[in-house]
């Protein structure tokens, strides 16, 4: 991912939820993550690989969106968008855009913007902007970069 972030948990998982979405570009197979209990959505390049339980994804033919344990990703519109939602959380990648949300947040990256949403946080990125969001609070930027830990 892009994000050169300063805040040390947000980092891992974006790198993590990033790194699973190209193993599985290149796969055929997927695993669900431990504790995923089966409810598991992937979506690649158009085709939905694995739709398994209450979880809700899909991506164009230029995207791709994973979606665990009662999440919903979107990849689509414009070429390159990546969408990853795990624990009760919706992402939504478009235009080359990038999201990533985790327990219960709300993540959107549009226009080449990137967000990373943790813990209920909301974040939006617009127009190559980063957010941010951690713990309960949110980050909205558009073109630049944006931040909160709460």
């Amino acid at each position: 991912m892009k994000l050169k972030l300063k805040l040390k948990i947000v980092a891992p998982v974006a790198a993590i939820a990033m790194t699973a979405l190209g193993t599985i570009g290149l796969s055929s197979e997927f695993a669900a993550p431990a504790g995923a209990s089966g409810d598991v959505c992937v979506s690649v390049h158009g085709a939905t690989r694995v739709s398994n339980g209450a979880s809700q994804c899909f991506s164009d033919s230029t995207s791709k969106a994973v979606a665990v344990n009662n999440s919903i990703a979107f990849s689509a519109i414009g070429g390159g968008g990546q969408a990853v939602a795990v624990n009760g959380s919706n992402a939504t990648g478009v235009s080359d855009g990038q999201a990533v949300a985790v327990n219960g947040s709300q993540a959107i990256g549009e226009f080449d913007g990137q967000a990373i949403a943790v813990n209920g946080s909301t974040a939006v990125g617009f127009y190559g902007g980063q957010a941010v969001a951690v713990n309960r609070c949110s980050a909205f930027t558009f073109g630049g970069k944006g931040h909160c830990h709460g």
